[in-house]
Protein backbone atom coordinates (compact mmCIF):
# COMPACT_ATOMS: atom_id res chain seq x y z
CA UNK A 1 0.00 0.00 0.00
CA UNK A 2 1.36 3.40 -0.96
CA UNK A 3 1.33 6.05 1.77
CA UNK A 4 -0.35 9.34 0.85
CA UNK A 5 0.59 11.02 4.10
CA UNK A 6 2.03 13.62 4.49
CA UNK A 7 0.74 15.68 1.56
CA UNK A 8 3.15 18.61 1.27
CA UNK A 9 1.36 20.06 -1.79
CA UNK A 10 -1.58 20.80 0.56
CA UNK A 11 0.53 21.54 3.66
CA UNK A 12 -0.78 18.40 5.37
CA UNK A 13 1.39 16.47 7.80
CA UNK A 14 -1.50 14.60 9.40
CA UNK A 15 -5.26 14.44 9.69
CA UNK A 16 -7.75 12.37 11.66
CA UNK A 17 -10.52 11.68 9.13
CA UNK A 18 -10.88 10.93 5.43
CA UNK A 19 -14.57 10.60 4.55
CA UNK A 20 -15.16 9.91 0.83
CA UNK A 21 -18.25 11.01 -1.10
CA UNK A 22 -19.19 11.47 -4.75
CA UNK A 23 -19.15 15.11 -5.84
CA UNK A 24 -21.60 16.62 -8.36
CA UNK A 25 -18.89 16.67 -11.08
CA UNK A 26 -18.09 12.94 -10.62
CA UNK A 27 -14.89 13.46 -8.62
CA UNK A 28 -14.50 11.84 -5.23
CA UNK A 29 -14.34 14.33 -2.38
CA UNK A 30 -12.50 13.46 0.82
CA UNK A 31 -13.58 15.36 3.93
CA UNK A 32 -10.79 15.79 6.46
CA UNK A 33 -11.19 16.52 10.15
CA UNK A 34 -8.52 18.08 12.34
CA UNK A 35 -5.63 18.58 9.93
CA UNK A 36 -2.16 19.92 10.67
CA UNK A 37 0.91 20.98 8.70
CA UNK A 38 4.29 19.37 9.06
CA UNK A 39 6.66 16.89 7.51
CA UNK A 40 5.61 13.98 9.74
CA UNK A 41 2.29 12.10 9.65
CA UNK A 42 0.98 13.31 12.98
CA UNK A 43 -1.86 15.25 14.53
CA UNK A 44 -0.97 18.38 16.45
CA UNK A 45 1.08 21.28 15.26
CA UNK A 46 0.76 24.35 13.07
CA UNK A 47 -1.92 25.32 10.54
CA UNK A 48 -4.84 23.59 12.30
CA UNK A 49 -7.75 23.26 9.87
CA UNK A 50 -11.11 21.47 10.01
CA UNK A 51 -13.07 20.61 8.01
CA UNK A 52 -11.08 20.41 4.80
CA UNK A 53 -11.94 18.98 1.38
CA UNK A 54 -9.56 17.24 -1.02
CA UNK A 55 -10.67 16.19 -4.51
CA UNK A 56 -9.65 13.07 -6.42
CA UNK A 57 -10.33 11.65 -9.85
CA UNK A 58 -9.31 8.18 -8.64
CA UNK A 59 -12.19 5.73 -9.08
CA UNK A 60 -10.29 2.44 -9.44
CA UNK A 61 -10.07 0.91 -5.97
CA UNK A 62 -7.06 -1.17 -7.01
CA UNK A 63 -4.89 1.93 -7.50
CA UNK A 64 -3.56 4.42 -4.96
CA UNK A 65 -5.70 7.49 -4.36
CA UNK A 66 -4.21 10.67 -5.76
CA UNK A 67 -5.52 14.12 -4.91
CA UNK A 68 -5.91 16.63 -7.73
CA UNK A 69 -6.94 19.69 -5.74
CA UNK A 70 -8.12 21.06 -2.42
CA UNK A 71 -11.09 23.33 -1.79
CA UNK A 72 -10.24 26.91 -0.76
CA UNK A 73 -6.54 26.40 -1.53
CA UNK A 74 -6.25 23.81 1.28
CA UNK A 75 -7.76 26.08 3.95
CA UNK A 76 -10.59 24.97 6.21
CA UNK A 77 -14.00 25.19 4.54
CA UNK A 78 -15.11 28.30 6.45
CA UNK A 79 -13.28 30.62 8.77
CA UNK A 80 -13.48 30.27 12.56
CA UNK A 81 -11.03 30.29 15.47
CA UNK A 82 -10.12 26.90 16.95
CA UNK A 83 -10.15 26.49 20.75
CA UNK A 84 -12.46 29.47 21.21
CA UNK A 85 -14.52 29.79 24.44
CA UNK A 86 -17.56 28.10 22.85
CA UNK A 87 -15.96 25.12 21.05
CA UNK A 88 -12.61 23.74 19.93
CA UNK A 89 -13.24 22.37 16.44
CA UNK A 90 -15.83 21.48 13.81
CA UNK A 91 -15.67 17.91 12.51
CA UNK A 92 -17.28 16.61 9.32
CA UNK A 93 -19.54 13.57 9.64
CA UNK A 94 -20.63 13.03 6.02
CA UNK A 95 -21.57 14.77 2.79
CA UNK A 96 -24.08 14.04 0.08
CA UNK A 97 -24.48 15.50 -3.40
CA UNK A 98 -27.97 16.20 -4.67
CA UNK A 99 -28.02 17.77 -8.11
CA UNK A 100 -25.21 20.34 -8.19
CA UNK A 101 -25.31 20.96 -4.44
CA UNK A 102 -23.16 19.34 -1.73
CA UNK A 103 -24.70 19.05 1.75
CA UNK A 104 -22.29 18.66 4.67
CA UNK A 105 -23.27 17.41 8.14
CA UNK A 106 -20.86 18.56 10.86
CA UNK A 107 -20.58 18.31 14.62
CA UNK A 108 -19.24 21.19 16.68
CA UNK A 109 -17.24 19.93 19.64
CA UNK A 110 -15.30 21.03 22.69
CA UNK A 111 -13.30 17.79 22.44
CA UNK A 112 -14.58 14.30 21.65
CA UNK A 113 -17.23 13.26 24.11
CA UNK A 114 -18.23 16.90 24.57
CA UNK A 115 -20.13 17.60 21.36
CA UNK A 116 -22.09 20.87 21.46
CA UNK A 117 -24.34 20.80 18.40
CA UNK A 118 -24.68 19.56 14.83
CA UNK A 119 -25.46 21.61 11.75
CA UNK A 120 -25.86 21.31 7.99
CA UNK A 121 -24.10 23.52 5.45
CA UNK A 122 -24.14 23.43 1.66
CA UNK A 123 -21.95 24.34 -1.30
CA UNK A 124 -22.98 25.05 -4.88
CA UNK A 125 -19.42 25.45 -6.20
CA UNK A 126 -17.71 22.12 -5.46
CA UNK A 127 -16.74 23.13 -1.93
CA UNK A 128 -15.17 26.53 -2.53
CA UNK A 129 -17.79 28.38 -0.48
CA UNK A 130 -20.28 27.15 2.12
CA UNK A 131 -23.65 28.46 3.26
CA UNK A 132 -24.97 27.91 6.78
CA UNK A 133 -28.52 26.55 6.38
CA UNK A 134 -29.47 27.64 9.90
CA UNK A 135 -30.35 24.00 10.67
CA UNK A 136 -28.76 23.37 14.06
CA UNK A 137 -29.65 21.07 16.95
CA UNK A 138 -28.27 20.00 20.28
CA UNK A 139 -26.32 16.77 20.42
CA UNK A 140 -28.32 15.86 23.54
CA UNK A 141 -31.40 15.26 21.36
CA UNK A 142 -32.34 11.56 21.23
CA UNK A 143 -29.70 10.75 23.84
CA UNK A 144 -26.89 11.87 21.56
CA UNK A 145 -27.83 9.38 18.86
CA UNK A 146 -28.18 12.04 16.13
CA UNK A 147 -24.61 13.30 16.28
CA UNK A 148 -22.57 11.26 13.79
CA UNK A 149 -24.45 10.07 10.73
CA UNK A 150 -24.10 8.80 7.23
CA UNK A 151 -26.69 9.51 4.57
CA UNK A 152 -27.57 8.33 1.09
CA UNK A 153 -30.16 9.23 -1.51
CA UNK A 154 -32.46 6.30 -2.14
CA UNK A 155 -33.88 5.30 -5.50
CA UNK A 156 -37.23 6.71 -4.35
CA UNK A 157 -35.82 10.25 -4.09
CA UNK A 158 -35.71 10.36 -0.29
CA UNK A 159 -32.51 10.83 1.69
CA UNK A 160 -31.95 8.11 4.30
CA UNK A 161 -29.86 8.74 7.40
CA UNK A 162 -28.17 6.10 9.53
CA UNK A 163 -27.10 7.27 12.96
Amino acid sequence: MKSVNPLPQFDIGGTDLGIPFRMPNGQIGFLLGDTFAGSQPQVGGPNWRSPMLLRSGTHDVTTPITFASAARNARQLWDYVHDNPEYSTILPCDAISIGNRIYLWVMVTQGLGNEKWCEIRYSDDLGESWTDTGVKWSTAVYGGKRTMITWEKGGDGFVYIIS
